[in-house]
């Protein structure tokens, strides 16, 4: 049971991460917005990509909040989940047969079932709560996501999806 709901874990977390390229805007604390995808997280610093700026490095200090663009209506997520919403779940069930099926991937992931760190993350509703929904700001705004994150043998599991 904790191996699946390990497994379920990184899953959730790698397709979120994975399909992360959605355009977000980024509130500074100084007022300023940046819109742009958020590429990835790192060391307390997002890289995000902005079709006027760039790719730019962002410490998460300077940021106030990160939600969806505002240049995406209700009604144009709604068109778009609809036609990106079977090809979503189709790439998120490959990633799971992938890991499911990558032995060394496996090893990694059972290596991680009894961490104390994984155990917290899973008993922490409001982390799981992030994950499952694919509310990414929530996801790398966690610091126990961060932790995990941070583990070589997460980073191990990111490399080997990755190959």
């Amino acid at each position: 049971m904790r191996v699946t709901c390990c497994t379920f874990l990184f899953v959730a977390f790698f397709a979120h991460a994975a399909f992360a390229a959605e355009v977000r805007e980024i509130q500074l604390h100084d007022g300023s917005i940046i819109t742009g995808e958020i590429v990835s997280f790192h060391g307390g610093v997002y890289t995000v990509r902005s079709e006027s700026l760039g790719s730019i490095d962002i410490e998460e200090s300077k940021i106030n909040t990160i939600r969806m663009s505002s240049s995406h209506t209700a009604a144009d997520e709604h068109a778009r989940s609809g036609r990106e919403g079977n090809k979503t779940r189709e790439q998120i069930q490959d990633m799971k047969t992938h890991m499911m099926e990558d032995a060394d991937i496996m090893e990694i992931i059972q290596s991680l079932q009894n961490d104390p760190d994984v155990q917290k993350l899973l008993s922490d509703p409001e982390a799981m709560k992030a994950i499952q929904s694919g509310d990414l700001a929530a996801i790398l705004s966690n610091p126990a996501i961060k932790k995990l994150l941070e583990k070589p043998e997460v980073q191990e599991i990111k490399n080997k999806m990755n190959k």
